[in-house]
Order: C-alpha cells, then sequence, then structure tokens
C-alpha cells in the first residue's frame, strides 16, 4: 500500500461537546428539552373558560399557577439543556425533579375552578360572589393545562429515563 493509507491501529477521535455525539441520553434529554418547551408555550394559553347566559371569558394561565409552571419548565429545559451540552449526570436528575413539580402544579389546575377563582379574587370579589358566579357559571378547562400536561408529561418520563441511562452509562 502507498505510505498514505490510514493507520488501521489508531483510535477515532472523540468529538468534543455534550451528549451530541450519540451517547445514550442524546434523544431522551432532547425529548425532554421538548416537553419543557410545550410546558412553557402552555402556560401562556387560556387556562380556564367561563360561560354565563351565552357569554364567555377565558382566563390566560398566567393569572394564575402559570407563573409557577412558567418557571419551573425554564427550569427543566436548562438543566436538560446542561445535561445535553456539558454531559453533567445531575441534570437529567435535576430536571426530571422540577418537571415533575410541575406535573403537580398544573395536576392541581386540571378543574377550572381554581383557575377562574383565583382571577375573581384578583379582581377583589368576594367570597360569596365567586361561589354564586361558579354556581350560575359553566366552566371548562382551556387548552394551556392539556398541553403543559403532556409537556410536563414528557419532561418528567424522558428526564427520568436520561438520568438513569446517565447513571448506568
Amino acid at each position: 500500500m502507498s505510505g498514505n493509507s490510514p493507520d488501521l491501529q489508531t483510535p477515532p477521535v472523540a468529538p468534543a461537546g455534550g451528549a451530541t455525539d450519540g451517547s445514550p441520553v442524546k434523544v431522551p434529554l432532547m425529548a425532554a428539552t421538548a416537553g419543557a418547551g410545550l410546558a412553557v408555550i402552555g402556560s401562556f394559553l387560556p387556562w380556564a373558560e367561563v360561560s354565563i347566559d351565552g357569554l364567555s371569558e377565558t382566563s390566560g394561565g398566567l393569572a394564575g399557577d402559570g407563573v409557577f409552571t412558567l418557571s419551573l419548565a425554564v427550569l427543566t429545559g436548562v438543566f436538560m439543556i446542561v445535561g445535553l451540552v456539558a454531559r453533567k449526570s445531575w441534570a437529567p436528575l435535576a430536571g426530571a425533579v422540577a418537571a415533575l413539580a410541575t406535573l403537580i402544579v398544573v395536576g392541581l389546575n386540571l378543574g377550572a375552578e381554581r383557575q377562574v377563582r383565583s382571577d375573581l379574587e384578583s379582581e377583589g370579589a368576594a367570597s360569596a360572589d365567586i361561589d354564586m358566579v361558579l354556581d350560575m357559571a359553566e366552566l371548562s378547562t382551556g387548552v394551556g393545562v392539556w398541553v403543559v400536561l403532556v409537556g410536563a408529561l414528557v419532561a418528567t418520563g424522558a428526564g427520568a429515563f436520561a438520568a438513569a441511562k446517565s447513571r448506568a452509562a
């Protein structure tokens, strides 16, 4: 052979950078990051709809517990990105815990009454008036709650899977 042939005894050089080199946690970390992104988006969407006599009003997530889901989802995404880029083995577990907290907060809001009550209280309505409105109104859970729920489920599951894989690796 010619002098230009590659030396078959030289091991390949691993690429520099985070978990983007085909490591077993790359896909779960990307999925968890996407789930956190969904939870961020859902935090801005409507969380409740109130209908009384044909009139309807929506309540956005940031008017209530959406502030908490937004903060926790951003924290989840940061931890997952740290796990992806810096390959810190603690990051997926920390992200999964933050995603689980997001899941708990959104779970408390699956019924629209909590969000509507929070909105009316922030406007200074008396408790008796709020109860009367809630009795007369037709309530429905907004799309934002469901988007946050799906995102938090994905982030929790994929983050826990990534944490288990990073411990095993």
